[in-house]
């Protein structure tokens, strides 16, 4: 009875609207590293991005399952962060590791783990990023590794993962900028086309 009930109001819906929409997904955070500084460096062209890591597109990788992966982090720092001035050198930035890997956690059985929401799976999201400057002028070396994790529970929802997913995801961005920042800071200083 229950399910002819729940298949009527649907096709109520089909009537009235077209479609029985499902709940809004929650929106991927904007990846936009602002109120920082620009690094200037005297390059030719723009920042060569080189993705070194393929995602293995299998369990326990999952990163490909999201529409917000952590090599987009390292494309948007690269995008807001760098800035050429011409100059004879050449930027490349090469993403070593871009994974998330999901694993399984152990859960309580029986009756005391019946009536209670447990974390069952955790992710890890894991970024490694080699920033490289060669020129006339010189070169240098950046690179830095940032990590985020998040346990999530038996009874999440979809649209529970991937809020949850996207607050990971935020996490990670927050760590590597800074890491990355301070890491650029100190191998590029003599480099800079402009103070910082």
């Amino acid at each position: 009875m229950l399910r002819s009930v729940v298949l009527s109001a649907c096709s109520l819906m089909l009537v009235g609207l077209g479609a029985c929409t499902p709940p809004p997904k929650p929106a991927a955070p904007a990846l936009i590293f602002s109120g920082g500084p620009q690094f200037v460096l005297p390059a030719e062209g723009k920042v060569e991005t080189v993705e070194q890591y393929q995602p293995p597109l299998k369990p326990p990788h999952v990163e490909h399952e999201f529409a917000l992966t952590p090599a987009a982090i390292a494309r948007a720092w690269a995008r807001d962060r760098i800035r050429v001035d011409p100059g004879d050198g050449t930027v490349r930035m090469t993403i070593l590791e871009a994974s998330v890997v999901q694993n399984e956690l152990e859960v309580q059985r029986g009756l005391a783990g019946l009536f209670r929401d447990q974390p069952d799976r955790q992710l890890t999201a894991r970024l490694k990023v080699r920033l490289d400057y060669v020129g006339i002028a010189g070169s240098a070396t950046a690179t830095v590794e940032a990590v985020a994790e998040r346990r999530f529970n038996e009874g999440d929802t979809l649209l529970e993962t991937e809020a949850a997913y996207y607050d990971m995801i935020e996490r990670l961005a927050v760590t590597f900028q800074k890491k990355m920042d301070d890491s650029v800071r100190q191998h590029f200083a003599r480099l800079f086309a402009s103070p910082v």
